[in-house]
């Protein structure tokens, strides 16, 4: 399979299937052809979700937390329910530091799409639900 849409990509780099062959790549963790099919392959379609997902977590591996956080931002904005874009999100945004102003509309927004799902159910157990508790009791 790799195969063929290594072929595939290399006659048309403008083929969609950069995004498929970059997440291989990743999988295999040949990190450097899949920063160099998502480069190529998002210059031709920048607007292609799957690419700047794997283009975000390439990111995370050279530890620009802050590129990585624009690039998730901007897929959540054309998708608002892609569960894995909003997990990884999250995650940046604790290890950066963010404020609980800033992260906790995309808990809410992701509790919304996925109530069952236990990280982000942890998530909001420690960001909203123990923040509204804390405000309520420092106003009484």
């Amino acid at each position: 399979m790799m195969n063929n849409l290594e072929e595939i990509f290399s006659q048309n780099p403008q083929s969609p299937v950069f995004a498929i062959l970059a997440s291989l790549y990743y999988n295999k963790r040949n990190y450097k052809s899949a920063a160099q099919v998502c480069q190529i392959g998002l210059q031709h379609d920048p607007d292609n979700i799957s690419g700047q997902y794997i283009l975000a977590k390439l990111l995370l591996l050279k530890n620009e937390l802050a590129i990585a956080e624009k690039i998730l931002k901007k897929i959540l904005l054309a998708e608002p329910q892609h569960l894995n874009a909003l997990l990884l999100l999250i995650a940046i945004m604790e290890k950066l530091n963010r404020s609980f102003t800033i992260i906790s509309p995309y808990i809410k927004k992701a509790a919304q799409f996925y109530p069952s799902n236990f990280t982000i159910q942890k998530y909001y157990e420690k960001y909203c639900v123990v923040k509204s508790v804390n405000i309520k009791k420092s106003k009484s």
